[in-house]
């Protein structure tokens, strides 16, 4: 997912589709950067490194950006900032993945 930017337009609130896409693009950027022949250059997370480290899907993103959301509200990173600011979306997306 990468830069979730070009697919909002200023005032967009983030859709819950748009956070699984983002959750799913770092199990991608994941495997991408641990690639030894693919990377560098190295691709960087929408959520906080710590929550994608170990997960294995996008509901294990999710649910540790919900538990604690302290390392994405005071991440550097915009878009990290922004996502983990949006509790209705991060709740709304964990909710259809359970689905």
């Amino acid at each position: 997912m990468g830069n979730i930017w070009r697919y909002l337009t200023k005032g967009d609130q983030l859709s819950p589709g748009l956070v699984i896409a983002a959750a799913r693009g770092d199990i991608e950027v994941r495997k991408h950067n641990s690639d030894k022949l693919k990377a560098p250059p190295f691709q960087r997370y929408a959520f906080h490194r710590d929550h994608v480290r170990d997960a294995e899907t996008a509901k294990d993103i999710l649910t540790r950006a919900l538990k604690n959301r302290n390392p994405g509200l005071l991440s550097a990173k915009r878009q990290t900032f922004v996502l983990y600011s949006d509790t209705a979306a991060l709740t709304a997306a964990l909710e259809l993945l359970h689905g």
